[in-house]
């Protein structure tokens, strides 16, 4: 694809009429405008961040030499094809390729920074000496077995493990016994409830009884050197 030419102070181009702003001197200079008429020799003056359809963008500042009053336009960047490009290119349009900085210095193994598999050059028997030059360098070194249970292949999973199907009936037609009732506490009144802060309905919602008299209870015959307690 071929580059776009660079515009600059001077440089010269074209775009659609609709895309210069403001639209009231274009519509006054083009009163029938027609689809895809386009506005050439337009001169770029400068380029700018400027508010264009309610939006921050980059534009051109540019004269329409059709507009021969002092007026001045604005098109954003896009929509401007550069046909003669200025003496000197705006700075974020030169197609100059920039100067890579050259690369810090550094400490890291080399290995690090490398795309290709490197092969294991540690190894079990690896003494702790090795394993501080290697940390030193920026290696992160992982020195820990195998859990046991993580060992040997992983367990195979059935091929057949059910099918999905689309339900056909609701059961809330299906059985005529269920009535839609509005949702209710037995212990407290709905007016009761408009009154609570999130603490109490946190706990009115929460087994407190049910943590107390069963999951306590149960944790405490497996815990060793301490028991739970509330």
């Amino acid at each position: 694809m071929a580059k776009k030419n660079p515009a600059g102070v001077g440089a010269v181009g074209k775009a659609y009429a609709k895309f210069f702003h403001p639209k009231q001197a274009i519509q006054q200079k083009w009163p029938m405008l027609q689809k895809g008429q386009e506005v050439e020799g337009v001169i770029v003056l400068g380029k700018e961040v400027h508010r264009i359809n309610s939006r921050m963008q980059n534009a051109y500042r540019v004269r329409i030499p059709e507009i021969d009053n002092g007026s001045e336009f604005w098109v954003v960047c896009k929509h401007f094809k550069v046909t003669d490009a200025g003496p000197t290119p705006f700075d974020d349009e030169s197609h100059e390729p920039t100067p890579a900085a050259p690369a810090a210095a550094s400490n890291i193994d080399p290995l690090r920074g490398t795309f290709d598999n490197v092969a294991n050059n540690i190894g079990r028997g690896a003494s702790a000496d090795d394993i501080a030059d290697l940390r030193a360098a920026g290696i992160e070194v992982d020195n820990e077995d195998i859990a046991p249970e993580n060992e040997g292949e992983p367990p195979s999973l059935p091929d057949n493990v059910g099918e999905w199907l689309r339900p056909s009936i609701c059961p809330r037609k299906a059985n005529r016994d269920i009535q839609n009732l509005n949702g209710c506490w037995i212990e407290n009144g709905w007016r009761e409830i408009s009154e609570m802060n999130e603490l109490d309905l946190f706990r009115m919602t929460f087994p407190e009884q049910y943590i107390l008299n069963t999951v306590i209870k149960e944790t405490n015959k497996t815990l060793q050197g301490g028991m739970l307690d509330l």
